[in-house]
């Protein structure tokens, strides 16, 4: 799902209409405008203040952590959401092929009409394995960079877009997978995937460079640690993934 997506589920968690959040958020002296909180709310647009950003998934968090069942997340979780998103839409207007986001969903394989995917299960995952390997190819370049890189002090766009792209691709077209052990493994390679976007927030941004950067602070050596572990998970899962396709799960592939 994407970030608007994820937004409004949180806000319907919390049971606040868009008045509340106004009104609280004005008490708090956060400027919030009803009509920007529906841009991001639907989608259409991405917060750009982190500070308004940050108020108002706590807020929402706060309200929807009483209700049962609600896995809360972080201010800082989100944070390297809005990062992501943020990027990733930034880097398809500079791409001259299409926006990974607007790429059509891949429920049922191509060829195949609508209800014939429900009854070749296997055809169906194959569809969305490809597009996985697509979003984010095993031997591409800055797959390989972000691999083997020493330390995360400073990365390029070239390398880091991309990672937030496929990450925009696999939360929003790539859904169930039939196989439940696929399905199990592709779980955990997403879990690990927003942790180590999550990681990589820790990182600056300098728009005239064209790069990130790991600014001199205080617990820089935690920091480019969290990196470097989530890092590891993360390509682990990602060769278990590969691994579980390639042992003839989907042979197609």
């Amino acid at each position: 799902m994407g970030l608007g997506s994820d937004l409004e589920d949180l806000r319907r968690a919390s049971w606040l209409s868009l008045d509340v959040i106004v009104d609280s958020a004005k008490l708090a002296g956060v400027g919030l405008k009803k009509t920007s909180l529906s841009e991001w709310f639907n989608g259409k647009t991405i917060p750009s203040d982190p500070k308004k950003f940050a108020y108002l998934v706590d807020l929402l968090e706060g309200q929807a952590s009483q209700r049962p069942g609600h896995k809360r997340r972080t201010v800082q979780e989100w944070e390297a959401r809005r990062k992501s998103a943020s990027r990733a839409r930034q880097s398809s207007r500079r791409s001259t092929s299409p926006a990974a986001s607007e790429a059509p969903a891949l429920d049922t394989p191509p060829g195949l009409s609508p209800g014939e995917g429900d009854r070749l299960p296997r055809a169906a995952d194959v569809a969305k394995a490809q597009r996985l390997l697509e979003a984010m190819p095993p031997e591409s370049r800055w797959v390989t960079q972000l691999r083997t890189q020493p330390v995360f002090t400073r990365l390029r766009d070239e390398f880091q877009d991309p990672l937030y792209a496929a990450q925009v691709v696999i939360h929003s077209e790539i859904r169930r997978f039939k196989d439940s052990d696929l399905q199990a493994a592709y779980d955990s390679f997403r879990e690990s995937l927003d942790a180590f976007v999550a990681a990589l927030g820790e990182l600056e941004y300098d728009e005239e460079k064209g790069l990130s950067y790991l600014p001199l602070v205080y617990d820089r050596d935690a920091s480019l640690e969290l990196m470097s572990s989530t890092r590891k998970v993360f390509f682990a899962r990602f060769e278990s993934l590969l691994e579980l396709l390639a042992d003839g799960n989907l042979d197609s592939v």
